[in-house]
């Protein structure tokens, strides 16, 4: 450990790809896109403000490790934030 306050991490993947969010406007459907490991389950979150969150349904990841969440377009003019995350089981 250097001795100028200074703190190294490593990070470790273990296989685990990156999650990568794409979102797509097509025909006045939006759809959410993203990625995980198969059979983990994952849940898609939104935000107005980026503090307070809402998890919509959770999903199992298929075998493909991409999942599509297909929404309803918003026409109340709010901005919205997505991001995905893992649901551990109890």
């Amino acid at each position: 450990m250097p001795a100028n306050n200074q703190a190294e991490t490593t990070l470790l993947g273990f296989g685990v790809p990156t999650s990568q969010l794409t979102a797509e406007l097509s025909n006045n459907v939006f759809s959410i896109t993203f990625n995980g490991q198969p059979s983990l389950t994952y849940a898609l979150e939104v935000s107005t403000n980026l503090v307070d969150w809402t998890a919509l349904e959770p999903q199992v990841c298929p075998p493909t490790g991409i999942i599509k969440v297909v929404l309803p377009v918003a026409t109340d003019g709010a901005g919205r934030f997505y991001r995905s995350v893992r649901v551990l089981q109890p």
